[in-house]
């Protein structure tokens, strides 16, 4: 296991269970092993993850990405040109949003 996820998995403050946690590593789907890898590391710690693959992991990369309010008016007014984003949007919502 790499120097990476040792330091990733150092952030668990209990000794024995990070050891616990390092010896019960996930299966990974893409080498079809069970392995560590540094965003199955982060997943674990409750850190941001490189590649997110849930929709809560890609709905915090959004919001970190539009924290600067300039692009976060260009995203939203992008995403709510698409008609399909739009109609999925419960209309207090909209409305919320178009205020």
């Amino acid at each position: 296991m790499s120097f990476t996820i040792h330091k990733i998995l150092a952030s668990i403050p209990n000794e024995a269970e990070r050891w616990a946690a390092i010896e019960d590593a996930p299966f990974n789907a893409r080498s079809g092993k069970r392995q560590w890898t540094a965003d199955g590391a982060k997943r674990l710690v409750g850190q941001q993850v490189d590649r997110p693959v849930t929709v809560e992991e890609k709905v915090r990369a959004v919001r970190d990405l539009t924290r600067d309010d300039e692009v976060a008016v260009k995203v939203t007014a992008s995403l709510l040109r698409r008609p399909e984003t739009a109609a999925a949007l419960p209309a207090a919502d909209r409305v919320r949003v178009v205020r």
